[in-house]
């Protein structure tokens, strides 16, 4: 059997994600702005902080459909998870709050869910679709 090349999709950055990070950002700004007081100093540490593994997740995340499983590496900070094809039931889409974009939601076989948001959701469900599908026909030719 001929093996289907790897599709790489990457992380769709929505408008919720904008508006979150400019709050972070000035929320930052001001506890910078008063340095003198050191309770506001450390928080605004912590904020920055938390503004750099929030970017790192946004413009680092990386979702690797292979023949049998989908890699997912969320940035540089954090470890990549495998989840095979098998495991998946069901592939559905949800609508994020207020209606600014859709997920895709996985269901695993053990009734757990995994969200996904791609940049190309669609060509993402049909890549997954197509791959599953020629799991089961191999299952079955054996």
């Amino acid at each position: 059997m001929k093996e289907i090349d790897a599709k790489i999709f990457g992380y769709k950055i929505t408008f919720i994600d904008y508006v979150s990070f400019l709050i972070l950002f000035f929320s930052d700004l001001y506890c910078f702005w008063y340095y003198d007081r050191m309770l506001l100093f450390l928080l605004g540490l912590l904020i920055f902080i938390i503004i750099l593994f929030a970017a790192d997740r946004c413009l680092h995340t990386i979702y690797t459909l292979t023949y049998k499983e989908i890699i997912i590496k969320e940035g540089w900070f954090s470890k990549k998870k495998i989840l095979p094809l098998v495991n998946i039931k069901n592939i559905t889409t949800r609508p994020l709050v207020f209606q600014m974009g859709h997920i895709v939601v996985l269901t695993k076989t053990d009734e757990t869910y995994i969200s996904f948001q791609p940049k190309n959701r669609i060509k993402f469900i049909v890549a997954m679709q197509n791959r599953m599908n020629i799991l089961i026909c191999n299952r079955y030719e054996k």
